[in-house]
């Protein structure tokens, strides 16, 4: 079965850091043993939201493993080390998404959809 963080490209940098920070060997299996902490959390929290499912659950995930190998300061420093990146990359390709001509009205107009969809309330 498919490692369920490879399917995400919002952890694709981090699994690089993971892989320089302890090689190729160790790093995958500290990888591999993430993926299986987030697949834990999400079959254990089945209703739970969607962004708690694509990201909270596996960022937790990544966390549990990274402290069977470093302390918890430190699996939480290389972390918070990562979010700006990852934050900016994103950023990058909202920016290039909402530069196609329209499409920001179309997102505007939809909002309350795009927004259910994620499993946030409207109200």
């Amino acid at each position: 079965m498919k490692n369920i963080l490879d399917k995400n490209m919002f952890f694709a940098g981090l699994k690089a850091v993971i892989l320089a920070k302890f090689g190729e060997q160790d790093g995958a299996a500290l990888w591999k043993k993430a993926g299986n902490y987030s697949m834990k959390l999400i079959r254990e929290n089945k209703g739970a939201v969607k962004d708690a499912r694509n990201v909270a659950y596996p960022m937790a995930g990544i966390y549990l493993a990274l402290q069977e190998k470093v302390s918890k300061e430190e699996a939480l420093k290389l972390m918070m080390d990562y979010a700006p990146s990852a934050g900016e990359a994103v950023k990058a390709k909202l920016a290039a998404l909402t530069g196609i001509p329209g499409l920001p009205r179309i997102i505007w107009r939809n909002r309350e959809a795009i927004m259910r969809s994620t499993g946030h309330v409207c109200h």
